[in-house]
């Protein structure tokens, strides 16, 4: 008689420990732990749980670990180290064996009777290194792990500035939304109290036609802030391998980017200083330079010292050794220089022209953000209140019958716009802020 049963344990990983187990009746267990990978629906149930809530600090942090971006940069990084594993090899080639045998036959001469037997050949030979080559390839692979390291920093450096711009465009979409629910509240409400006076005799039915359909268009515009909210969470998704279906909470408010007293010569002398696009091509340059050193070493032969035994016929035995070198006559890395050097030449060139487009890149983001800064202090200081100011003192008029009830739509659609504009002139100074961080090297 067997008892038999099934124990199912999920995990944090989207793992499933399964335990099998049989027993018999006397007391003997047979038990089978299996390991199996949880389905894409369950993760998509586990992802599509409770929302995460993420700051920007909280984003920055996972971009560094979970971005495309920097874990491709990471894994060039490992793919370049693993090439010191051949560079380290002491010696820089496997022996050379070559044996040869055959049979041997002498005629007789005069009183010498005829000789045969058995003749052979053996030689090993082993290339070595002379002229410091092993050294050579190693520090050729060093620079080119440093050169990788510069590159991989320029991915955290883009994944930093691709995530600011899409955590401060979600979360401005999001503050949009907010704003849209409350127009519409008080659309609605306004709809309400135009009822009111239309059941008083103190207002027509024209009236609370039109205040339908401004609450109808305000609902329209709520529904793409929504709309607009959620594919604004996509980028962000991508940056930090979200699963689609993952519910974000974002949870920091957009304000005015932090104000410098930023110079601009200053600025462009940091940014040649500290952008990691410069250091990127010093490395590069180093890596080239070493490899041009590493083929001047390898231009020098490498000796082959060999060990020969031979047997010319029985009796007749032959025990030495020698050295082999090939002249470097015509052959001496003269194409692998040349392209080398025409290498480095270009990224001299490139160098020379990343510095003056720096400098160009600096300069419309510093007099970008100058502008977009003023603009959304005026907006925000004067702009809205006075939008604001103006469609409530036009409804308290309208209440009143001092006003008509077109004024009344005209100015809750201008606060509205004004509103909306003020997102889109913050959003475009943040973006430009970032531009100036990334093209001065601060981020």
């Amino acid at each position: 008689m067997f008892t038999s049963g099934l124990l199912v344990l999920p995990t944090t990983r989207g793992y499933l420990l399964t335990f099998r187990f049989q027993a018999r009746a006397f007391g003997s267990v047979f038990a089978t732990l299996c390991i199996s990978f949880a389905t894409e629906t369950a993760r998509a149930e586990s992802d599509s749980g409770e929302p995460m809530a993420l700051t920007l600090e909280a984003a920055l942090e996972t971009a560094l670990e979970e971005s495309p971006l920097v874990r491709r940069a990471r894994q060039e990084t490992k793919k370049v180290r693993a090439r010191k594993v051949d560079a380290e090899l002491l010696l820089p080639a496997n022996p050379n064996l070559q044996i040869g045998a055959g049979r041997r036959s002498e005629a007789a001469t005069g009183s010498d009777p005829k000789v045969t037997g058995l003749q052979f050949n053996l030689q090993l030979g082993q290339n070595i290194n002379v002229a410091g080559q092993r050294a050579a390839r190693i520090e050729v692979v060093d620079r080119a792990v440093a050169a990788s390291l510069a590159r991989e920093t320029l991915a955290v450096v883009e994944t930093k500035a691709r995530v600011r711009i899409a955590y401060v465009s979600a979360a401005l979409a999001r503050q949009q939304l907010e704003s849209a629910r409350e127009y519409e509240g008080l659309a609605q409400q306004f709809v309400e109290a135009v009822k009111r006076q239309v059941a008083e005799g103190a207002a027509s039915e024209i009236d609370l036609q039109l205040a339908t359909l401004q609450r109808v268009e305000v609902e329209r515009e709520r529904l793409e802030a929504e709309r607009n909210a959620n594919l604004a969470l996509s980028p962000l998704r991508a940056i930090l391998n979200l699963h689609p279906q993952r519910p974000i909470n974002i949870t920091s408010r957009v304000a005015l980017p932090e104000e410098r007293e930023d110079i601009l010569p200053s600025l462009i002398a940091t940014a040649e200083k500290t952008r990691a696009e410069f250091a990127a091509l010093d490395k590069s340059k180093q890596e080239l330079d070493a490899t041009l050193v590493s083929l001047g070493r390898q231009a020098i032969p490498d000796p082959q010292i060999y060990l020969s035994i031979q047997q010319d016929l029985p009796g007749q035995y032959y025990l030495g050794g020698g050295v082999q070198v090939d002249l470097p006559t015509f052959r001496r890395n003269q194409g692998p220089k040349a392209e080398v050097r025409a290498s480095i030449e270009q990224l001299e060139n490139d160098r020379a022209l990343l510095s003056r487009s720096v400098a160009i890149e600096v300069a419309a983001a510093h007099h970008n953000v100058l502008a977009l800064r003023d603009q959304v202090k005026l907006v925000e200081a004067k702009v809205l209140p006075a939008a604001d100011r103006s469609a409530e003192l036009l409804r308290e008029g309208w209440r009143s019958g001092k006003f008509d009830f077109f004024r009344v739509i005209q100015a809750s659609r201008e606060a509205w716009s004004a509103r909306r504009n003020y997102y889109r002139i913050l959003g475009d100074l943040w973006l430009a802020s970032t531009e100036l961080d990334r093209a001065a090297g601060r981020l």
